[in-house]
């Protein structure tokens, strides 16, 4: 059929007529390697804000603004999703509010958020002011979650008081939490409540909680000796057996342990029930222990099965304890049996060494082979280095080109590293018309006694690319 630039579809439930369109995958493609640097205007943003269909639509194109840096369109569009009843702009409205400094909006967005179900935003907010320096602010924002529900704020609203020296409300906090949490929140406040012990000087009740975490950590174990008991009595059902995943953990608690012949007799098993991760941490535990053949042809046998990750890990160890041949070799070897990943190992390894025209060449092979962008970025790194500035640029436009437009960021570091703010900003701001605001973030956190780059981190830009004012 002849080409169609918009494709009709229905939001509303039920079946019936089409209520509006998407646009056509091809334009869709086209918008994202042709335009991908072109920001939408003002009016475009206001447009979405006031006829975007759903709120699934709205938080869409807010992330897609705040990617952007557009922070006046994207706060209006998140307060638009969740006036629509989508709490998940709450979050993102809580945090950007926050920053641009409307402390009151960021908990207004947080306490809603909360309101509904959702204590993350809070915690969030809790921990920005900690950071900050304003503890009053964190513990009471660590009670808000704390009071609707969320054990973990209620962990760390114990250890804020325990920081201030309030131990007696710490105490009272962390017990409370041992009632209520699950498991990890159980163990958190055990622990609490033993480092508390420790420093009043009473170091056998710390002890006694400290053995009653790990009791409810290490239950697995207990519960695998019991069924081990049981099979030799012959009185399981063998479909109560443990799982890959649970003889792995017990294998990992063993070997923690240093009991490695248990560990290793577990890990077997674990591989045998099917685990994708016991070969890898089998090798990892025979290399690190010097049984480096057995290591190997374990992770070997592994990697021809068509998983190499125990082969990298090796070949990782093997690197770091000074093993450079060996690891090279292994890195070959992983690439031979198909993990593309391995040449950007080999070619940071070449590179260290000294070969600097066979790294190049690994490099562009992992893009080229593998379509790794990370290889361009140290291709592209290498060329700025070496002082050829117009190639490290055309390296990154090739990374930019494959989709990725984080390599103009990375450049963008590195000529903020040796002063050149000028090339920076110039890359920074190409990247985040892109959608990528790494770079952005950086700079604002190097250049932070600038005025103009503290505006730009707290308001954002235009849709035109001009500062933003305030616009809360």
């Amino acid at each position: 059929g002849a080409l169609t630039a918009l494709i009709p579809d229905r939001a509303a439930p039920g079946i019936g007529p089409a209520d509006g369109y998407h646009p056509a995958d091809y334009l869709v493609y086209y918008a994202r390697h042709s335009l991908r640097f072109d920001v939408p205007s003002a009016r475009f943003w206001e447009a979405a804000a006031a006829y975007a269909r759903t709120p699934d639509d709205l938080v869409s194109l807010g992330r897609a603004a705040e990617d952007r840096w557009r922070l006046r369109h994207a706060s209006k569009l998140y307060l638009k999703a969740a006036e629509a009843g989508d709490m998940r702009a709450l979050g993102a409205l809580a945090k950007m509010r926050e920053v641009a400094g409307d402390a009151m909006g960021a908990e207004q967005a947080a306490c809603q958020a909360a309101t509904a179900g959702d204590t993350g935003p809070l915690r969030a907010l809790a921990k920005a002011r900690e950071e900050s320096g304003n503890i009053t602010d964190a513990d009471r924002l660590h009670r808000f979650a704390a009071e609707a529900g969320d054990t973990s704020a209620q962990i760390e609203q114990a250890r804020l008081r325990a920081v201030a020296e309030d131990y007696d409300e710490a105490e009272r906090i962390y017990q409370q939490a041992t009632q209520s949490g699950g498991a990890g929140d159980v163990i958190a406040a055990l622990l609490g409540l033993a480092q508390l012990r420790e420093a009043a000087g009473d170091r056998g009740e710390a002890k006694r909680l400290r053995a009653q975490a790990d009791y409810i950590n290490f239950a697995p174990i207990a519960l695998w000796l019991k069924q081990r008991i049981e099979e030799d009595a012959g009185l399981t059902d063998p479909d109560d057996a443990l799982s890959a995943g649970d003889l792995e953990d017990l294998a990992f608690v063993e070997e923690e342990a240093g009991n490695r012949a248990v560990a290793e007799q577990l890990y077997r098993q674990a591989t045998a029930a099917g685990s994708i991760d016991a070969s890898l941490h089998h090798a990892q535990m025979l290399e690190q222990t010097g049984n480096r053949l057995r290591a190997e042809r374990i992770a070997l046998q592994t990697a021809k099965n068509g998983d190499t990750s125990a082969l990298i890990a090796v070949a990782d160890i093997r690197q770091k304890t000074g093993d450079t041949g060996g690891a090279m070799r292994l890195y070959r070897r992983a690439w031979e049996l198909g993990d593309a990943d391995a040449l950007w190992n080999l070619a940071r390894l070449e590179e260290a060494a000294g070969n600097r025209d066979e790294a190049k060449s690994l490099y562009l092979q992992t893009a080229d082979a593998a379509g790794s962008v990370f290889g361009l970025w140290e291709l592209a790194r290498m060329q700025e280095e070496a002082g050829d500035r117009a190639g490290a640029e055309r390296v990154a436009g090739r990374a930019v080109e494959s989709g990725d437009v984080g390599a103009l960021g990375h450049l963008a570091r590195m000529r903020a590293e040796i002063g050149d703010r000028a090339s920076a900003e110039r890359l920074a701001r190409q990247a985040v018309d892109a959608g990528d605001t790494s770079a952005l973030r950086d700079l604002t956190r190097t250049l932070d006694t600038d005025p103009r780059w503290r505006q730009i981190w707290r308001y954002g830009l235009e849709a035109d690319g001009r500062v933003s004012d305030p616009w809360w």
